[in-house]
């Protein structure tokens, strides 16, 4: 990353591996790893198109294709992350501001 590049900071990863749980297999956690983000071991903050690469990754992936359009699993994917990222203390601390 240099500096002044957009970001996304980790909690957001964390959020969605929260949200995935153990639906996230080894094919699934080797892609991501190619695509620039280990779910396994995080970093303070990604580039804002390496995580979305992942964040499509992780939708199309685990949301069924066939009860949903490509915008329909995003959102119903990106509702799960936002459950699933309120639960730590930054998340809860973001959503009562």
């Amino acid at each position: 990353m240099t500096t002044g590049e957009p970001v996304v900071f980790s909690p957001a990863i964390e959020g969605a591996v929260r949200a995935c749980g153990a639906r996230i297999t080894p094919e699934l956690r080797a892609q991501s790893k190619a695509l620039g983000i280990d779910l396994d071991e995080t970093m303070v903050a990604y580039p804002v198109d390496t995580f979305l690469r992942v964040f499509l990754l992780l939708a199309d992936a685990l949301v069924p294709g066939d009860a949903a359009t490509p915008p329909e699993r995003l959102r119903a994917f990106g509702q799960q992350v936002t459950l699933a990222y309120a639960h730590p203390t930054i998340g809860a601390a973001t959503f009562t501001m």
